[in-house]
This record gives structure tokens, C-alpha cells and sequence, in this order.
């Protein structure tokens, strides 16, 4: 990941996804909720959300699976 600077505090940063400049954002210094460490956790993540042509990377800090019945 590219910091970029001057950015605002909630940017991480970009990332260069199948030739696709994509931008990375912390959820939480977005919605002004406080960092949960200053030190990133390693099992930390980028998930991609992509809406109308549009792509952006959000941090998170964990994930979990769930299991979508199939018809």
C-alpha cells in the first residue's frame, strides 16, 4: 500500500489491484470512531466493494463467515 500525502487521516493509502488504482480507507477514522491500535493488527484486512463502476478498499479488522443456504 501507497501512502498518499496531505490525504485525510481516514486514507490509508492506495493499492494497485489488477492494474486498477484502488483507494483504501480506515471505517472506523471515517466515522469518527477512535482507533482501535496505533500498531496494525496482523490479522487485519482489505475488503474491495465495488458499486457502479466504482471500487474502494476498507480496512477491517476481522471477518467472519457465514453460511448462505443454498436452494
Amino acid at each position: 500500500m501507497m501512502r498518499i500525502p496531505n490525504a485525510p487521516d481516514y486514507v490509508e493509502g492506495v493499492i494497485n489491484l489488477r492494474g486498477q488504482v484502488t483507494t483504501v480507507i480506515n471505517r472506523r477514522k471515517r466515522l469518527g470512531f477512535p482507533d482501535k491500535d496505533k500498531e496494525r493488527e496482523s490479522g487485519e484486512k482489505i475488503i474491495v466493494v465495488e458499486y457502479e463502476e466504482v471500487s474502494i478498499g476498507m480496512v477491517v479488522e476481522r471477518r467472519k463467515r457465514r453460511k448462505i443456504p443454498f436452494f
